[in-house]
């Protein structure tokens, strides 16, 4: 998203894109199945603002689940403003999650970010978003999330693009029963291999230290956390089909604790058609 705000000139608009993820926690222990739809719409007021209207619904499985699974939809509107080397966005969002049919899940935020071109092929970026959960089990509990990250962002030969970044992000639960503070870099690329075939590869590492009241003790819990997202981007369309795109994502994420460096590992891959018109 950061990326195409930072782009000039309008991009085709898209709606009926058809997510499909599979996903396996610990092998193959909590092997999934997620399907839905998405859609984006982008208004260009002027050369300088604009809005994304976005949407995504889901619906998710496992291979042990007998019910009719968990649902889950996400709304975001972001404003865009560029005026010369200067990019400014703001995004509201809003998602919603469902177990059975019943709503189990809410939560909204407030995503800022800024980039300034420094020198020619270099430019600063700076972001901060908050983020409030609610959850209904037996009662309602609420969790607070933010997160801020500065970074530089370097355009180097053969169309590819270097992004480095420092992240910090903290996250409350009500009644301080349980808190996280974690830090870390942040490293990607992306490489235009074609005019129709795009490719982007984006590592993190944070170094996360966890609190949980247990038995009215503090437990403190440190690991690092591990996450890699490999990305390819195929406009399989053409000049035929207008819009008409092929996304593949693979994410891999791993939280080895501090004390044996074990830990468990997440694998998910997805697939993403989008049509547009």
């Amino acid at each position: 998203m950061e990326a195409e705000l930072t782009l000039e000139g309008t991009r085709p608009q898209t709606l009926g894109g058809i997510p499909v993820s599979f996903s396996a926690i610990d092998g193959a222990s909590a092997a999934g199945l997620t399907v839905g739809i998405a859609g984006r719409q982008r208004v260009q007021f002027d050369d300088r603002l604009s809005l994304t209207l976005e949407a995504i619904g889901s619906r998710s499985r496992n291979e042990a689940d007998v019910t009719l699974g968990t649902g889950r939809a996400w709304s975001g509107a972001t404003f865009s403003y560029r005026d010369g080397d200067l990019t400014l966005a703001l995004q509201p969002n809003m998602a919603l999650g469902s177990a059975e049919a019943t709503l189990q899940h809410l939560s909204y935020g407030l995503t800022a970010w800024a980039a300034q071109r420094l020198w020619e092929g270099v430019s600063a970026k700076i972001s901060s978003g908050f983020t409030r959960e609610t959850e209904e089990n037996d009662g309602t509990h609420r969790a607070d999330a933010a997160m801020a990250e500065v970074g530089l962002s370097f355009d180097l030969p053969a169309h590819c693009t270097l992004d480095l970044g420092y992240r910090f992000a903290q996250s409350d639960a009500e009644l301080g029963q349980f808190s996280s503070r974690a830090q870390g870099p942040r490293v990607g690329t992306h490489w235009a291999l074609s005019p129709t075939f795009r490719l982007g590869v984006d590592y993190s590492y944070d170094n996360r230290t966890r609190y949980a009241l247990d038995d009215e003790a503090i437990q403190q819990h440190d690991d690092a956390l591990h996450r890699m997202d490999v990305e390819a981007d195929w406009d399989i369309g053409g000049d035929s089909i207008e819009g008409l795109t092929l996304t593949a994502n693979y994410h891999f994420e791993n939280a080895a604790a501090a004390s044996d460096g074990s830990g468990a590992a997440r694998h998910v891959g997805t697939v993403n058609v989008a049509f547009g018109f």
